[in-house]
Formats: structure tokens, C-alpha cells, sequence
């Protein structure tokens, strides 16, 4: 039985009162970060990595996560921040942009946190000021050469690079591109800042609009389809009410930017565990469910939001496991 919204909101797992901590020393090795391009037919899928090192305890982020679930995943994610147990693990996200270079396009997907931007109820006010225009710079990226800026979701840690300060004000950073958001989380955001401050939305999102830079993009929509390349939109929605997936294809190869709708490895095998940031739980969860039967043992690549180490990867089935797993693009 589908549950009401009200049934949903009670249901979901209340938002502990911690922000992630920084500890240098569990930042994933420089070259473990890295993702080799990737070769979608003849589109290349790139990786260009913002901060990792931010760490909350497994329980925090996941109420209803065991032992087993841990030791479950272990073999198959390289991660030492999975210590046997709950009690002794951490999850150490990493934020990071793909870049898909499509012909002539440069198409980043989301945005990461960005600098000059103070988040301090979940990141240290120390920690975000990072040389991420660089590193695009490094895979051949100018900030003019951006034609497309795509972001899943509308929250703080996809949208920060959108903008950066000039002059004491926001300005987008990518001048040329054009801004595509999901309407329904757009929508949701515009009405939240009449009785809430969000000001991720006021810094990263409305510069944007103003520059007259700004498309909103629906479940369905082509956002790009020529010479062999194709882009789409399908829905997401339950990690924010307009969540997207962004779909590519081209020589009958396929890839899959999933934003939020999968957070950890471990949700491969356990894609009813919970976030205390997803009031929506069971359209979360139903999301999850949907997206890695349609894309198990189909050869797809994975582009999740939040996954360290090299980030992408393919579903299996495994009825042993849980009924998936997941494995990592490899590191060269």
C-alpha cells in the first residue's frame, strides 16, 4: 500500500544533530580518486573530484544498517572506513563533478559545494576552499567553454559551483552555459525561501535566473540528441521532491548519472536503508529499487553523487549478496 505524505514525513528518521567532521587523514588517496575517462560509445564521461575526507558515522546516516550489512560489502568496497561493524564504521563521502564531452559540448553534472560558501550545520567552515576550477582546467575545461550545467537536485553540495563571488556579488561561473534544473525541485525551493532562509538557493540558484541562464527540465525531456549522442531525463524523485536521472546513450552504450537517488555501495544490497535526510522515504526508497533493477547486469555504467574511490560502476545481480552488486570502473 502507498503511504500519504504525512505518513511519510512521521516515518522518516529524524536528522541527527552533527555535521560530517573533516579528518584529513581519511581522504582517499589522491590517485585512488581518480576516474579514468570513460568511453560511452562517443561520448567521454571524466571525473573531476572537490573533497573527500568528510566523515559521519554509519549509524548517523543509516538508522537501520547491521553488522552483516558491513562485512556484506566489504569484499567489493575498497573502502578502510568499513571496519567489520557499525559501531566502528564511517562513511566518508566524496563530492566530485562528471564532465561529458559530447562533440562540441562540455556538459557538467552537478556542482559540488563550491567556495565562499558557508554551510556550517553540516560542513566545518574551514574545509570548503578547494582548486576544483583547476582540476577541470587540467582535463582541457575553461569555465568559458561550459555549455551545459546539469544538476539532479537542488541541494547545497550540487548546486555550489554554479556561482562564485565577483565584486561582493554571485555570478555564474560557467558564462556561456546554459543552467538546467528539474522543475519540481526548483519549484519546491522557490516556495520553501517565503517562510525559510536557503542560502544555497539565494547564492546558487537565483544568480543563475537573473543572468538569464536558467531552463527548467522535466522527466522525459531530450536535452541533447545529435550525431550519435543522446541525453534524457528520467525521474528520481524521493531523495528531494523532483530528483533526476540523467540518461546517456550512444552505440548502444549506456550510462546513468543517478545524483542522490543511491548514497553508498552498501545500498546495492540494502536499498531500504535510511537517510535522515529523505523525509520522502518510501518514494526514496521505491527510486533505489527501480533504478538498480533496470540497470543490473545490462552493462551500464553508474555515476553516483557520493561514491569515493573511482565513483562509477556496474550492477550485477547476485542472489547470494542480497540480490546486487556493485563494482567499481577500474582505477587505470
Amino acid at each position: 500500500m502507498n503511504k500519504s505524505a504525512d505518513e511519510e514525513q512521521e516515518a522518516a528518521v529524524p536528522i541527527p544533530d552533527v555535521g560530517f567532521l573533516y579528518d584529513e587523514k581519511s581522504s582517499i588517496e589522491p590517485e585512488r580518486r581518480a576516474m579514468p575517462p570513460q568511453r560511452i560509445g562517443d561520448a567521454v564521461v571524466e571525473k573531476v573530484y572537490e573533497i573527500d575526507g568528510l566523515t559521519m558515522p554509519f549509524l548517523h546516516l543509516f538508522a537501520n544498517v547491521d553488522d552483516e550489512d558491513i562485512q556484506r560489502a566489504q569484499p567489493w568496497v575498497p573502502d578502510p572506513h568499513l571496519n567489520g561493524s557499525v559501531a566502528e564504521s564511517r562513511c566518508n563521502f566524496s563530492w566530485h563533478t562528471y564532465v561529458i564531452k559530447a562533440h562540441d559540448e562540455v556538459i557538467l553534472v552537478d556542482t559540488g559545494h563550491g567556495n565562499d560558501k558557508q554551510r556550517p550545520d553540516f560542513i566545518p567552515s574551514d574545509v570548503i576552499d578547494t582548486d576544483f576550477l583547476s582540476r577541470l582546467n587540467s582535463i582541457g575545461v575553461e569555465r568559458e567553454n561550459v555549455t551545459m550545467v546539469l544538476c539532479t537536485h537542488m541541494h547545497y553540495d550540487h548546486v555550489g559551483w554554479n556561482t562564485i563571488q565577483r565584486q561582493g556579488r554571485w555570478v555564474p561561473t560557467f558564462p556561456n552555459a546554459r543552467y538546467l534544473f528539474p522543475r519540481k525541485d526548483y519549484e519546491w525551493q522557490l516556495e520553501e525561501t517565503k517562510t525559510l532562509p536557503n542560502p544555497a538557493f539565494d547564492e546558487s540558484v537565483v544568480p543563475v535566473a537573473s543572468a538569464g541562464q536558467l531552463d527548467l527540465v522535466d522527466p522525459g525531456d531530450v536535452i541533447y540528441d545529435s550525431e550519435g549522442i543522446k541525453l534524457w531525463i528520467e525521474d528520481g524523485a524521493g531523495h528531494t521532491p523532483g530528483s533526476i536521472i540523467i540518461r546517456l546513450e550512444s552505440k548502444g552504450e549506456t550510462a546513468s548519472f543517478v545524483g542522490d537517488v543511491i548514497h553508498h555501495p552498501v545500498q546495492v544490497f540494502r536499498p531500504d536503508m535510511r537517510m535522515p535526510f529523505e523525509p520522502l522515504l518510501q518514494m526514496s526508497i521505491d527510486a533505489r529499487t527501480k533504478m538498480l533493477a533496470e540497470v543490473a547486469d545490462t552493462g551500464t555504467i553508474i555515476f553516483p553523487a557520493h561514491f569515493n574511490f573511482t565513483s562509477g560502476g556496474r550492477v550485477f545481480t547476485d542472489a547470494d549478496n542480497g540480490g546486487y552488486r556493485w563494482e567499481f570502473v577500474p582505477e587505470d
